[in-house]
């Protein structure tokens, strides 16, 4: 199972692969890192541009390594790759769920025995 962990803010979020003990108890580690919201717009930016990295430096004013520097960072921090189109499209999704789940909003049960409350 795959789990993307968005926070409320939107200024990080995780892949996670969550673990199953004897007791049916499913369980993640969490580690968010400050990411902030340069990292996200980044990788928002570069996903909604096709993956070009010289249309996104234009689009946010900043140089392409700039780009090349937050998209790795975020590949760390994720494990995913946003120039991989599977993983370019798990990312906008997260980052769609993210903004779903502003405060406010009622959370999402994701469909486990027993479920996992998100």
């Amino acid at each position: 199972m795959h789990l993307i962990v968005v926070r409320r803010d939107l200024t990080g979020y995780q892949h996670l692969h969550p673990t199953r003990d004897p007791q049916g108890t499913w369980s993640v580690p969490l580690a968010l890192a400050a990411a902030g919201p340069a990292l996200l717009q980044t990788v928002e930016t570069y996903v909604g541009s096709g993956g070009t990295l010289e249309g996104t430096a234009r689009a946010l004013f900043v140089h392409p390594n700039t780009v090349r520097y937050r998209l790795r960072k975020a590949r760390d921090l994720t494990g995913l790759d946003a120039s991989r189109p599977r993983d370019a499209y798990t990312l906008q999704v997260a980052i769609t769920l993210g903004r779903l789940l502003a405060p406010g909003v009622a959370p999402i049960t994701v469909a486990a025995s027993p479920p996992i409350e998100l």
